[in-house]
């Protein structure tokens, strides 16, 4: 009998019979088939599980990139950078018309010199001619 309480031709015809090999053999058959079932489930989800795995694979291949370019930067700002006895990063910028070397008013002062920047007719040639290089 299977799951739902009915049994199948094969099994109701070994039964009858009396013959414990037919019971036998439709029993296999009957569990062939739910393993071929499964085995054909498996293999339709295989596909879609292989292709997350290269969208996730490559993620992770672009993360590492990433990663180790901020290291790169890291190591080179590292190098470069000035500190104080107590370990603090020292801000070596300094700009006309501010005063200290606070980050804050370093960083407005130079939005406000953008602002206020209007680029050469020289510039602007070669802004084009780099276009015309470039793309």
């Amino acid at each position: 009998m299977d799951e739902k309480g009915g049994m199948n031709f094969s099994e109701y015809v070994a039964i009858l019979s009396g013959n414990t090999d037919l019971l036998e053999k439709a029993r296999l058959e009957k569990k062939i088939t739910s393993l071929e079932s499964k085995k054909q489930s498996f293999i339709r989800g295989k596909s879609p599980s292989r292709h997350k795995l290269e969208i996730i694979m490559a993620d992770v291949n672009k993360n590492n990139a990433f990663i180790g370019r901020i290291n790169k930067d890291m190591e080179a700002f590292n190098s470069k950078v000035q500190t104080a006895p107590d370990g603090t990063k020292l801000n070596p910028v300094m700009l006309n018309g501010v005063e200290g070397s606070n980050p804050k008013l370093i960083g407005l002062k130079l939005n406000e010199l953008r602002k206020r920047h209007k680029p050469t007719d020289c510039m602007i040639k070669s802004v084009r001619c780099m276009d015309s290089i470039f793309w």
